[in-house]
């Protein structure tokens, strides 16, 4: 977004927020992507069946015009998602966020929510992915080891997603 001003500088460049706590459930396709240039994050453009536009962080998952879907904590099935799935062409959606517990285990994940509903706050920088080690059934807990190497206890009904951030080559 290029904003002109009456300072000596004409032209301001202002950085896209990237929404780290979305809590909608429809179905959406990746637009574009857009780098920002001093943190060297990715991030995707989401436009959604809603009407609502959206940034979200970009993992390696995510390509252009994909369809996918974001994922609450408490979602249900729509009458939309229902009659995309039911029809002859097979549309294929993928999920961009899924829920701990459906992560796989010792696999890369990465944008992780620690509580339910808190909003991304774990392996979130480009290149990185955490893993996960070990999960609770029982009280609802997972162990992950974050990519500092330090395991921390996450509940399994908080978001996250497969794969590391974009640009895994960040690191190199």
């Amino acid at each position: 977004m290029v904003v002109w001003t009456k300072s000596k500088r004409t032209l301001k460049y202002k950085q896209p927020s990237i929404n780290y706590s979305f809590r909608l459930t429809s179905i959406g396709f990746v637009a574009g992507f857009i780098l920002r240039p001093r943190t060297n994050k990715l991030i995707s453009l989401l436009f959604l069946s809603t009407g609502s536009v959206s940034y979200v962080p970009a993992t390696t998952k995510h390509n252009m015009f994909q369809l996918t879907q974001l994922k609450s904590s408490f979602t249900r099935s729509t009458q939309l998602i229902e009659q995309l799935r039911l029809s002859e062409n097979r549309i294929l959606i993928n999920q961009s966020f899924f829920l701990i517990k459906h992560l796989p285990k010792n696999q890369p994940v990465s944008l992780l929510e620690i509580v339910p509903t808190s909003g991304i706050q774990y392996a979130r920088s480009t290149g990185v992915s955490a893993r996960i080690v070990k999960m609770d059934s029982r009280v609802s807990t997972s162990l992950v080891k974050l990519p500092s190497g330090v395991k921390k206890v996450f509940s399994t009904y908080s978001l996250g997603s497969e794969g590391s951030v974009a640009f895994p080559e960040n690191k190199k």
